[in-house]
């Protein structure tokens, strides 16, 4: 089965990493505002 990712900018991190296309990019937003990691 392929997995599929998308970039997206962590600013806590000051790096791009990996997530799922699954995952909401409402979700990551607010996860990454907050200093979460993804």
């Amino acid at each position: 089965m392929n997995k599929i990712y998308r970039s997206v900018w962590n600013e806590s991190l000051g790096a791009w990493v990996a997530t799922s296309e699954i995952t909401s990019a409402g979700l990551l937003h607010e996860s990454t505002a907050r200093g979460f990691p993804p």
